[in-house]
């Protein structure tokens, strides 16, 4: 048998998987099949890249907001949390949480998309930048073409949102 994972992990190591040893009170993880091919899967999935979708998951706080040109947020908005939850996204504030609505992203496309489908039915279209732990989101109003650029201006019916993600947060992001 400890030939057979001895084997068995030479041919993880050759497809690019990295295996960890593990011991537990002395013994030789060779003598444990299932931790041997535990610690292989963990490995494994650790060095996974993980999607835009994957990324965004958590909460994150509100660093800027501005509407067709303007600067709109106010000291009662500081701190605000949007929590993005699967393809649901809300928003928390005084401890009160409010839905949104749901989103897609094309991480494909240049600049990435990001439409959000409102609670009214109506999908605004938007792009989005995801840099660390900051993320912004420029929104159009529904109906209106996609943005091509993360700027709003009097009259055009878009919102920017700036967010960041706090460091330590254990959902979302991992450093």
């Amino acid at each position: 048998m400890t030939q057979l994972l001895s084997n068995d992990l030479v041919s993880f190591e050759r497809y690019g998987y990295t295996t960890i040893g593990i011991t537990i009170a002395g013994e030789d993880p060779m003598h444990c099949p299932t931790l041997v091919i535990l610690a292989a899967v963990l490995a494994f999935s650790a060095d996974e890249p993980r999607s835009d979708l994957d990324k965004l998951q958590g909460f994150w706080i509100l660093v800027s907001r501005e509407f067709e040109g303007m600067k709109t947020q106010s000291p009662k908005e500081v701190g605000f949390k949007v929590t993005f939850h699967g393809n649901k996204v809300t928003v928390e504030q005084q401890g009160m949480t409010f839905p949104l609505g749901t989103f897609e992203l094309d991480p494909k496309l240049e600049p990435k998309s990001y439409d959000r489908k409102l609670l009214n039915g109506k999908t605004g279209k938007g792009i989005y930048k995801l840099d660390g732990h900051e993320l912004k989101i420029c929104l159009a109003a529904p109906g209106d073409n996609r943005p091509t650029e993360f700027s709003t201006k009097p009259g055009d019916g878009r919102s920017l949102v700036t967010v960041h993600a706090p460091s330590g947060r254990i959902d979302g992001l991992r450093e």
